[in-house]
C-alpha cells in the first residue's frame, strides 16, 4: 500500500516537471518557422499571417503582420491585426501602439475601438475599455462582442446592476446567442442569485452544446457531479481553450470520490496550460486536501509563476472554487 502510494507521489511529481518546461517556452515574437519569403508582397504576409493565426501560431502570425504593417503603414488590416495578434498573446503594450496605429487610419472602426477594449480589458483598465465598448456598440449596433466585453467592464468596475442591464441588451440583440444568456448568467452569479444565474445557463443550453458556467456552477455546489462532468468534457471538445474545462472535469472527477484520477485531469490541464494560475491554484488546492503537500506546494509556485493578469485578479477569478463564472466556448468565438 505504502509503495503504491509512493509510486502516485512520483507519477504526480511527474507532471508538475513537465509543466516546469513549458513555462519558459512562451515570450518570443520571432520564431525561425515563420521567415517566409525575403520580398513576400504585404497581400501575401498578410495571408501567411492569418495562416498561422488561424494554426494558433501567434507570435509567427504577429511576425507576418508587422512586416506588413513596416511594408506598408498606410494598411489599416496589417496594423489592426498586429494589435490582434498581441492581444493573443497578452502582450498590451505592443498591441496598443498598433491599434492606434490602425485608429488614426479608420477612425470610424467599430472593430478597432472593440479591439482597444479588449486590450484596456486585459490591462485591468476597466474605465477605459467600457469607454471603448460603448463607442464599439455606437458605431456598430449589431456588434455583440462589445456588448458582451462591456459587461465584463463593468462587472470589473463592480457595477453590477449596470452589467446586468448591458447583459439584458445583449440578450434583446441576439436572444437565440447562449453568450448573451452566458452573460446574463454571470453576472446574476456575482450577484449571489445562483438560482437565477443556472436558469439562464441551462437557457443558454437550448441555443448551445455545452456549457462550462453550468459545470462550474454545479461543482461549486457539489452537486449532479455526472452531469458537471459531461458537460466540461464536452465544453473541452469545442474549444479546449485554457484547460479550465478539462481542470473542471477532473474537479468534478476528484468530489465524485476519485480522487486521485480527478487530480492527475487537473495536473495535466495545468500543464498543457501553463500559464493559466487559475489551473495551478486549482490543482494546489485539490492536491493539498488530498495528501500530497509537495505536490501543492510545487503547485503553489507554478501559480505564482504564472502571474494572472489584472483582468482575471479584478474580475475575482474563474474557476469552480471562485465565485465567478467565466465566458463559453460560443462566448469567446464571438469576441474573436
Amino acid at each position: 500500500m505504502a509503495q503504491a502510494r509512493l509510486h502516485n507521489r512520483y507519477m504526480i511529481a511527474g507532471l508538475i516537471v513537465l509543466a516546469a518546461a513549458g513555462l519558459v517556452v512562451c515570450g518570443c515574437r520571432r520564431s525561425a518557422t515563420a521567415t517566409g519569403a525575403a520580398h513576400a508582397s504585404v497581400a501575401q504576409l498578410l495571408q501567411m499571417g492569418r495562416k498561422y493565426a488561424d494554426a494558433g501560431s501567434y507570435n509567427d502570425a504577429y511576425y507576418q503582420f508587422t512586416r506588413a504593417a513596416l511594408a506598408d503603414p498606410s494598411s489599416f488590416e496589417a496594423n489592426f491585426q498586429a494589435a490582434k495578434a498581441c492581444l493573443k498573446l497578452a502582450d498590451v503594450e505592443a498591441g496598443q501602439k498598433w491599434i492606434e496605429r490602425a485608429l488614426k487610419l479608420k477612425p470610424d472602426s467599430a472593430e478597432a475601438y472593440h479591439l482597444r477594449g479588449e486590450l484596456y480589458l486585459l490591462a485591468g483598465r476597466f474605465e477605459q475599455a467600457a469607454r471603448d465598448f460603448r463607442k464599439a456598440s455606437r458605431l456598430d449596433p449589431q456588434l455583440l462582442a462589445a456588448r458582451l466585453n462591456l459587461v465584463t467592464a463593468l462587472m470589473g468596475l463592480g457595477r453590477h446592476r449596470q452589467a446586468l442591464e448591458a447583459a439584458r441588451e445583449a440578450v434583446k440583440l441576439a436572444p437565440d446567442d447562449p453568450s448573451a444568456h452566458y452573460a446574463v448568467g454571470n453576472v446574476l452569479e456575482r450577484m449571489n442569485d445562483t438560482a437565477g444565474a443556472e436558469k439562464e445557463y441551462r437557457r443558454a443550453l437550448e441555443f448551445g452544446p455545452a456549457s462550462l458556467q453550468l459545470a462550474m456552477l454545479l461543482t461549486r455546489e457539489k452537486r449532479d457531479l455526472d452531469y458537471a462532468r459531461e458537460l466540461a468534457k464536452r465544453a473541452e471538445e469545442i474549444d479546449p481553450a485554457d484547460g479550465l474545462a478539462a481542470a473542471t472535469a477532473g474537479y468534478a472527477l476528484y468530489l465524485m470520490g476519485y480522487q486521485r484520477d480527478g487530480l492527475t485531469e487537473i495536473l495535466g490541464a495545468a500543464n498543457r496550460h501553463p500559464y493559466n494560475a487559475e489551473l495551478w491554484k486549482m490543482a494546489a488546492t485539490v492536491a493539498a486536501e488530498a495528501g500530497y503537500p509537495e505536490v501543492a506546494k510545487q503547485c503553489r509556485q507554478r501559480a505564482l509563476l504564472a502571474r494572472p493578469s489584472r483582468m482575471t485578479m479584478a474580475t475575482g477569478g474563474s474557476s469552480p472554487f471562485s465565485g465567478t463564472a467565466r465566458s463559453s466556448p460560443d462566448d469567446r468565438k464571438k469576441r474573436q
